[in-house]
């Protein structure tokens, strides 16, 4: 193993000793789909919570989660711009990315584009490590990745202004009446941006993002909750490319309506879902590509208590795709998928096992069965070491299938079979997670040339990821420290060859705390290694430079409920490379002055 985990993990053990009562227990429901709390889950999950994510005054997925072990990130230029989300190695396209219990994302791309998300406006983040096909389904090969929106209860004001022109202002606010509550919130936020690319046009390309975000509550009784929720993002990306000066256009919205009655021992839960995800390119204001994805979807979930150590969940899921509004003609463009799954989770004082099943209908493709299997011992109620064997599956996308140049109807299903070794332990005052895991994916789909030297897709590639995770968290002093750290190997295994732009190691540190009752601040170093990468002008491949970051942010109370807040992001202005032919930011400055009413 890499030097630099190994030193990581022993600083940690050093560091972490008085061990005592596990702390109050975090709430999970991504990892198993049932409410479960985050020590009896047997997989490496991440729970980002509102105020880590006020604290960090990050508005972009890129900004917040650099510092999580087992993630690698990569952004083509400075704000707003495409950003590519590595977990353990795997794609962004092999990323399922939820909002509140629902898919989004492109069924052209097979992705959601992640620099849409707008954090102003989430509650919580839900991250799971490793494929969880047989709890959620396609594309949960790397991972599950569940954003929950904001539910406002008071006034909350935030204004921001920063580097490269950066302006945003958030204004929510939510009420309560007996049995109906409600909450609404507007965000804005523009930005000049940097010239991204190094070759090309030489302008600026900035963005332009407003984001609506509503949510409706009513409880006919104790254990009824009927939720209306509606999100929506409209804006502007401008992008350069080898062809010129473009734009991104985009309007996305997602309306959900959920139903759950919760008793003593079960739960049911009946959801509806619209999604509509739409881009459009432009060049000197000309369209030139539209693509559009509609998705409907309805979900039946029960969930029961059997007793104290036993518990099943269940699903029966409807959802129908389709992508006749896109510019391009495809020969099919709608499909309908039907599934349903089954998990159960069972422990003891000193065993955790669970077992989940699902099976996949998709429209013009075969069936498809995955399962997950784990199994936990715990030495003490401060200690799990788990085993888990996991199976993913990504169904093809539409311009996978069936785009006029290129698409292949007779494509199958992306594959995986994922083991993985986990670790963990609680202080009284932090914790220590380690995650060792190997994961095969066969049936890759990848563009290759037949005999008239026409590219079309076909499953012929496979992958290997295998590698550890390292995260260590605790107190001393006063002060809150993490370190984190991951290695991985991620090859194509056809040609034995690094798979582009995911960094073999990684290595980072934070520690926060106070100078005052009114003043805190927070420093995190982070080391990214060399990132192996095709050079912009020769297409040779080559090893992009390793970097170390450093980032300052200090917080002050001015009144209470009123803060504000600086940011300093590449503090010593590395301008670490992540893609070759594109600009890092380099140095930023962010000031946000946040209010928060009782």
């Amino acid at each position: 193993m890499n030097i630099k985990i190994t030193t990581c993990i022993l600083l940690a053990v050093i560091a972490i000793q008085t061990q005592a009562e596990v702390p109050e227990d975090t709430i999970t429901v991504t990892a198993s789909r049932l409410e479960l709390p985050i020590t009896a889950t047997l997989n490496d999950v991440i729970v980002i919570d509102a105020q880590e994510i006020e604290t960090s005054s990050a508005l972009s997925l890129f900004e917040l989660l650099q510092s999580k072990s087992g993630i690698d990130w990569v952004r083509k230029g400075g704000p707003g711009q495409e950003i590519s989300m590595f977990v353990r190695g795997s794609g962004t396209n092999q990323l399922l990315v939820l909002m509140d219990g629902l898919e989004i994302g492109s069924a052209t791309l097979g992705y959601k584009a992640l620099s849409d998300i707008n954090l102003a406006q989430v509650e919580r983040i839900e991250i799971v490590k490793g494929p969880r096909a047989a709890i959620w389904g396609s594309k949960a090969i790397g991972g599950v990745m569940q954003i929950f929106s904001r539910d406002e209860r008071a006034v909350r004001l935030a204004v921001g202004l920063g580097s490269f022109n950066e302006r945003r202002v958030n204004v929510a606010t939510g009420f309560e009446l007996k049995s109906l509550s409600g909450s609404i919130s507007i965000d804005s936020f523009s930005s000049d941006g940097i010239d991204a690319r190094l070759d090309g046009d030489t302008d600026k390309d900035g963005i332009e993002r407003d984001n609506l975000n509503l949510m409706t509550k009513y409880r006919p009784s104790s254990e009824q909750e009927i939720i209306l929720r509606y999100s929506a993002s409209e804006g502007v990306t401008e992008y350069d490319s080898a062809f010129g000066d473009d734009e991104l256009l985009i309007d996305n919205n997602i309306l959900s309506l959920n139903y759950l009655v919760n008793q003593a021992d079960n739960t049911y839960q009946l959801q509806f879902g619209r999604q509509s995800d739409s881009s459009v390119t432009r060049d000197d204001g000309m369209a030139l590509f539209t693509f559009e994805t509609i998705s409907e979807s309805i979900k039946y979930l029960f969930d029961t208590k059997r007793s104290e150590s036993w518990k099943i969940g269940t699903s029966l899921e409807y959802l129908n795709e389709d992508v006749g509004n896109s510019s391009t003609t495809y020969n099919d463009d709608e499909r309908t998928t039907v599934s349903g799954h089954i998990y159960n989770h069972y422990q003891t004082d000193n065993w955790v096992n669970e077992l989940a099943l699902r099976y996949t209908d998709v429209d013009g493709l075969e069936s498809n069965t995955s399962i997950h299997a784990g199994i936990g011992f715990r030495p003490s109620k401060n200690n799990l070491l788990s085993l888990n064997y996991g199976e993913g599956f990504k169904v093809p996308t539409f311009n996978d299938l069936y785009f006029p140049f290129g698409g292949n109807p007779d494509l199958k299903y992306e594959l995986s079979e994922n083991l993985e070794l986990i670790y963990k332990q609680w202080f009284d005052s932090g914790s220590l997670s380690v995650s060792i895991y190997d994961n095969d994916i066969t049936n890759l789909i990848q563009f290759t040339p037949d005999e008239d030297g026409v590219f079309t897709a076909n499953n012929v590639g496979t992958a290997n990821l295998h590698g550890a995770d390292v995260t260590a968290q605790w107190q001393v002093g006063g002060l809150n420290h993490k370190i984190s750290a991951q290695y991985v190997d991620a090859k194509d295994t056809v040609n034995n060859q690094n798979l582009q732009l995911r960094a073999k190691t990684q290595l980072g540190y934070q520690m926060t705390g106070d100078i005052s009752p009114d003043m805190n601040y927070q420093l995190s170093v982070r080391h990214i290694g060399k990132r192996p990468d095709f050079d912009y002008q020769t297409f040779a491949p080559i090893n992009l430079n390793a970097f170390t970051q450093l980032d300052l942010n200090f917080g002050y109370q001015l009144l209470p409920g009123l803060d504000i807040r600086l940011a300093i992001k590449d503090l010593l202005d590395e301008e670490g490379q992540y893609v070759s032919g594109y600009r890092a930011a380099g140095r930023t400055l962010r000031l946000t002055i946040h209010y928060q009413g009782d």
